[in-house]
């Protein structure tokens, strides 16, 4: 029998709990708490798309309150067995957009099938922009720290993981996204993203509300690199649902300091969805 081809995790214990037992009750247990902060229900109801959202990809300790704001929204649609998951490089650079061949992605969870059909064609709509990059994948916690809400709180089957870099083109991927979206009804986006970085809090406020209010307002070119690690897949979320004419709704909106209390330097964690 052929041995699957397995990307192995690269940052349990550090960004999330290794332990199975734990990891799972400690996501139940975010599950139950968001409800306390955000209404899903009501939010899921006044969305039009009900498909795609962005989630921050800090370890737990920070951005766990945001991260499951965002995928109790994706768990919302029963509809929903795939995902494309857009998230930036972090350790490896390269020019576009970057795959791999992985089969599979384990956690302490266990196992989520990469849907590689899926990824051959939307590889085959970009063209030269696509890469195959296995060696960049193989470090990046950025789509890691997703998949276990995806193992827990969602009702996904299989994903395709999409690494971006500075000089994707940003615009040919909102059309490829749009494309497949609108072929395929049970595919979902989650774009993945932090927001400022190691600015003191007020100033880091002031920042990411002016983004935030960009990505609601559907201005794509002000969110760049300096307010969004994920800005250029954020770009394409933004012109992919104006084009679905499906508006961009804030969810929440916490930072590091909320957890961490450190209020001198400062990562913020925007949940949005459409």
């Amino acid at each position: 029998m052929k041995k699957m081809y397995i990307r192995q995790p690269a940052h349990a214990w550090t960004f999330y709990p290794a332990h199975p037992q734990i990891l799972h009750q400690m996501l139940m247990e975010f599950s139950v708490n968001i409800e306390q902060l955000v209404k899903i229900e009501d939010v899921f109801s006044s969305l039009k798309f009900k498909r795609a959202v962005i989630s921050p990809h800090a370890g737990y300790i920070y951005s766990w309150i945001v991260a499951t704001a965002s995928w109790r929204l994706i768990w919302m649609n029963k509809n929903i067995s795939r995902l494309i998951i857009i998230w930036p490089a972090h350790y490896v650079w390269f020019n576009g957009w970057g795959f791999a061949q992985y089969e599979a992605r384990q956690t302490p969870l266990g196992l989520v099938k990469v849907d590689l059909d899926l990824q051959n064609e939307i590889m085959a709509l970009l063209g030269q922009q696509a890469l195959l990059v296995d060696q960049a994948h193989q470090p990046e916690h950025s789509v890691e720290v997703q998949i276990p809400f995806l193992q827990v709180l969602t009702n996904v089957k299989s994903f395709v993981p999409v690494l971006g870099w500075m000089d994707a083109d940003w615009q040919l991927m909102w059309e490829v996204l749009f494309n497949i979206v609108t072929k395929y009804e049970d595919v979902g986006i989650v774009i993945s993203s932090d927001l400022s970085h190691y600015l003191p809090y007020d100033i880091a406020k002031q920042v990411d509300l002016e983004t935030i209010n960009a990505i609601l307002e559907g201005n794509e070119e002000f969110v760049v690199s300096e307010r969004a690690c994920g800005y250029l897949w954020i770009r394409a979320y933004i012109r992919m649902t104006k084009l679905l004419n499906a508006p961009r709704k804030f969810v929440l909106y916490l930072n590091s300091w909320d957890t961490a209390w450190d209020k001198t330097q400062v990562v913020w964690y925007a949940s949005i969805a459409s």
